[in-house]
């Protein structure tokens, strides 16, 4: 017998079996009482070959067959159901009786007139029972199917049932294997089943639930993913009288460990190249491996099962990883290729350490082993500001320029933008707490808006470049420069001198560099009570109050920034006139009487002439020595001679008296009698 399947494929021819006619009717066993498929024959796998003796008479013979324990026939359930024998013995080749069970079954015997002429005696019924296949054996991977047919085993025979636990799980396996397994007799069939667990419950989604098959040999329809950590695949074969009908062995989803073997798969790694291992690189980086296919076919790296079997795994594409952490949990460059060699080609890499790894990726998108870390150091050349080539950079050296001098320095290949800082107190450190200045600009040269202020320290000044992928490059070495003092000059008002609040006129020197002033002034609290920005050397305020103020003159550039400032000069303001606040003698006095007079404030020009006694309606002065106290505040009129009792008297201060600022004294007179 030969099978064919829908493909037309045919098998190999199976062996046969041998039958001998003797055509003699046996005479010693009853009519119609079973002779084979009895109770106490084993159990097969195949339907059984039913006889039974022959009832004389009889044309032809028809078999009833049920389930046993139920009672009842099948009359059409199967091809053996509605058949005819004219001999007494039958077999099925229909599907349905190849379940496993236990079946009962008699037998009816006709006349050529169809009728019944016989069958057999209740208490005689036959009895055959049918069990499943035997389970698979032989299960063998390996990576082609040559390896796998070859007559001694060249791939891995593991099985989980193992008593060596390094028995059990076939390792190192390099690429998706072709499973193999010893054909079963009477098998049209196989399931397939490859899952991640042994219970088979969570199955490869290219095979769910199984692959069917009719040949012994069997690869995955798709490349497999690479395990990770200690996870397999393990995979079971199921055998099946007929696929077409689903007479298969039991179902082993989810069944405790159902699988019996398991393999490892783990792709060889991407043989990186270049950069090497802890290299330094000062130019664009580049990225080189080795051809996958021939890293799989190198004896060294690719062969499986002791060399005999070399790994067929190529690459579709690989995808490179660069990343400033060995990690890779900051990744800079992610990329898929089609060749075995990559320059970044829309961005740039950073400066400094970076670590970079290869896999390759298989014709069915997976995503396999990642090649050992590789780290190099991307080592950018800073920007020089040494006199290269006709370059001088500038101010370099220790040089004293003015505030407003500009920054130059040499271009430098693949620079989009350069940034620029400057700071004071000739800190090395370049602490925030020193930087004046930081700028970007897209030209080797650079012109603050705002000029440097003068310092007896040096300041230092560096520039970094950023390339087109916006990397910032590192800082060059520092250059060193002073710049010259300039100074603003007070002209007036003089120190310590006193103003009219109306009449006030500040004015200075021009100072070098600026383009404009900033002349302020602050009360004896340090309260700004007048501050004015001009272009001019002098300015005049329309008034300020009375009290003690001080100003300076603060030189700026364009920008406002401070460029040089004198210092603080102080003068008063007293717009206010002296008054008198206190007098005597008034009413009635003594002849030896005494005029005195307080003042509010200091006072000047008290004399004979301005501080006068008269008798009153007369214009003539009496003689009279005037004391002034050290205050200048009190002063004292001494008559020469006794007054003359009787007579009133009138005292009168001038106009002459005035105080520190100038303001005279409104005329003030009082009289009194002695």
């Amino acid at each position: 017998v030969r099978t064919t399947s829908a493909q037309g494929v045919i098998s190999p021819l199976y062996p046969g079996r041998t039958f001998s006619v003797s055509g003699t009717v046996p005479t010693s066993i009853p009519a119609l009482i079973p002779i084979t498929g009895l109770s106490g024959d084993p159990a097969t796998s195949e339907f059984p070959n039913l006889t039974w003796s022959a009832q004389t008479g009889a044309a032809y013979y028809q078999v009833r067959i049920g389930v046993q324990g139920s009672g009842f026939v099948d009359l059409n359930a199967s091809h053996i159901s509605t058949a005819t024998y004219p001999y007494p013995a039958a077999t099925d080749t229909g599907t349905h009786y190849l379940s496993p069970g236990t079946y009962f079954w008699f037998v009816d015997a006709y006349n050529a007139s169809n009728q019944l002429v016989g069958e057999t005696p209740g208490g005689q019924y036959g009895e055959f029972t049918i069990k499943d296949l035997p389970n698979t054996s032989g299960q063998e991977i390996a990576l082609d199917g040559n390896a796998a047919v070859a007559p001694a085993p060249s791939g891995c025979t593991n099985t989980l049932s193992a008593v060596d636990v390094n028995s059990r799980i076939c390792v190192g396996v390099p690429a998706t294997p072709v499973l193999k397994w010893d054909p079963i007799p009477g098998a049209s069939g196989y399931l397939v089943y490859l899952a991640n667990d042994q219970e088979l419950t969570n199955r490869v989604p290219s095979v769910n639930p199984y692959a069917i098959t009719s040949n012994t040999l069997w690869r995955p329809p798709a490349d497999l993913l690479d395990n990770t950590a200690q996870d397999s695949y393990y995979w079971y074969i199921r055998p099946c009288k007929s696929l077409g009908a689903g007479l298969c062995n039991p179902d082993p989803i989810s069944t405790h460990a159902a699988a019996t073997n398991a393999f490892r798969k783990v792709s060889i790694p991407v043989q990186p190249i270049g950069p090497g291992d802890g290299a330094s690189v000062g130019s664009e980086p580049s990225f080189t491996w080795a051809d996958y296919y021939d890293t799989n076919q190198n004896p060294a790296l690719g062969s499986y099962a002791g060399g005999v079997d070399r790994s067929y795994q190529t690459a579709r594409t690989y995808r490179i990883q660069i990343s400033q952490t060995p990690t890779f949990n900051s990744v800079v460059d992610d990329r898929e290729v089609d060749q075995p060699f990559y320059t970044p080609n829309d961005r740039t890499l950073p400066q400094g350490l970076l670590y970079w790894r290869v896999q390759a990726v298989d014709p069915t998108n997976n995503h396999l082993t990642w090649s050992q870390v590789r780290s190099f150091s991307n080592d950018q050349p800073a920007v020089n500001l040494a006199a290269t080539g006709g370059n001088v950079p500038s101010p370099v050296g220790g040089v004293t320029v003015a505030g407003s001098t500009p920054f130059r320095w040499a271009p430098k290949d693949g620079a989009s933008s350069y940034t620029i800082e400057v700071y004071k107190n000739d800190d090395g450190t370049h602490s925030p707490a020193n930087l004046v200045l930081a700028s970007t600009t897209r030209v080797p040269a650079f012109v603050p808006q705002n000029y440097l202020p003068p310092s007896s320290s040096a300041y230092r000044w560096r520039v970094r470049w950023v390339d087109a992928g916006n990397q910032a490059r590192p800082y060059s070495v520092d250059g060193r420069f002073f710049v010259s003092a300039s100074s603003v000059t007070q002209v007036g008002p003089a120190a310590g001198t006193y103003q009219k609040s109306n009449g006030l006129y500040f004015t200075w020197n021009a100072a070098p560099f600026a383009a404009s002033y900033r002349l302020d002034v602050r009360d004896a609290n340090g309260n700004t009570a007048y501050s004015v920005t001009t272009a001019a050397t002098a300015n005049a305020p329309s008034s300020l109050n009375d009290g003690s103020y001080q100003w300076r003159v603060t030189a700026l550039d364009p920008n406002g920034g401070a460029i040089a400032v004198s210092g603080w000069r102080a003068f008063k303001i007293d717009a206010t006139a002296p008054t008198v606040t206190a007098y005597t003698p008034t009413g009635v006095a003594k002849r030896t009487a005494k005029v005195k007079a307080t003042f509010a404030e200091k006072v000047k020009g008290v004399t004979t002439s301005s501080f006068t006694l008269h008798v009153a309606g007369r214009t003539s002065k009496l003689p009279a020595k005037v004391k002034v106290a050290k205050n200048h505040r009190n002063v004292k009129l001494i008559p020469k001679a006794n007054l003359k009792k009787g007579k009133t008297y009138k005292v009168k201060l001038s106009k002459s008296i005035h105080d520190g600022a100038g303001n005279h004294l409104v005329k003030f007179t009082w009289s009194f009698t002695v």
